[in-house]
């Protein structure tokens, strides 16, 4: 009985909490629609987003985000900055490091943290799930991760 109890007390809120997330995701599936001729957005000297798309399923808002990173250019650039620091890193070397699951791993973190960053918004409604795959050129893997707002 005690759960019967709290199933209805918590029942209009969840009701509500799928409604916002449609309406959200209606919105983000505008903004998606609209942004397309502006693609590739470049985030930084080696970051590219190539696309941004919204669907909503099954009471989930699924936000997917393509990204392409130019490692080799990170490369030239990280050598470039430390031999102006007089630093002796070779573009060789900085190779080497990008193909480990410690520099993957490095480049993953930050920008999980920068799309949190830039998508508090979305992550703040219940219900969104950022899926983002980064295609990366060079030496570096590859990888995905995804972000979930709380339900």
């Amino acid at each position: 009985m005690r759960y019967l109890i709290m199933a209805l007390i918590f029942l209009p809120s969840l009701a509500h909490s799928g409604r916002v997330t449609e309406l959200y995701c209606e919105k983000a599936q505008a903004e998606a629609v609209q942004s397309q001729p502006s693609f590739p957005v470049i985030k930084d000297a080696s970051t590219a987003l190539m696309a941004h798309m919204a669907e909503y399923r099954n009471g989930i808002c699924d936000i997917r985000q393509r990204y392409l990173i130019n490692s080799s250019l990170v490369a030239a650039i990280v050598v470039q900055e430390n031999r102006k620091n007089g630093q002796a890193i070779t573009e060789k070397m900085v190779r080497e490091y990008f193909s480990t699951g410690k520099a993957r791993n490095y480049t993953s973190e930050k920008l999980r943290a920068k799309v949190r960053q830039e998508m508090r918004e979305a992550l703040s409604i219940p219900g969104v799930r950022i899926s983002v795959e980064v295609e990366v050129v060079g030496p570096m893997e590859s990888f995905d991760f995804v972000i979930q707002s709380n339900r």
